[in-house]
C-alpha cells in the first residue's frame, strides 16, 4: 500500500485514492486469505451511493474511461517499484 500511495503522490494521482476504514468484503479476499499482498481498487462512484457495485447494474457501460486511464497510469507507474522491492527481498 505504501508504494501505491507514494506513487500516486509523485504522479499527481493522489486524488483518485481514498482510505476505506475497516475491511471491505470483496473479490480480493481469496488472495489475502492465502497470503498474497493485494490492493483493492474500487470505483466508489458506481451509481448513486455506489449502489451498483457488485450488482446486476455493475456493467461495462458504467465504467468511466477517464477513471480507467487514471488507474492504469497509477498501476503502470507502481509496478516497477513493486518489482524492485521484491528483488531486494
Amino acid at each position: 500500500m505504501d508504494l501505491v500511495w507514494q506513487t500516486a503522490q509523485t504522479t499527481g494521482l493522489r486524488s483518485i485514492l481514498g482510505r476505506q476504514h475497516g475491511g471491505i468484503e470483496d473479490d480480493h479476499l481469496p488472495f489475502a486469505d492465502v497470503g498474497i499482498p493485494e490492493v483493492d481498487i474500487i470505483d466508489r462512484n458506481c451509481g448513486p451511493n455506489n449502489s451498483f457495485h457488485h450488482t446486476d447494474k455493475d456493467t461495462l457501460d458504467k465504467v468511466s474511461p477517464a477513471s480507467m486511464e487514471e488507474v492504469g497510469k497509477l498501476v503502470l507507474a507502481v509496478l516497477p517499484l513493486i518489482q524492485e522491492r521484491i528483488a531486494a527481498i
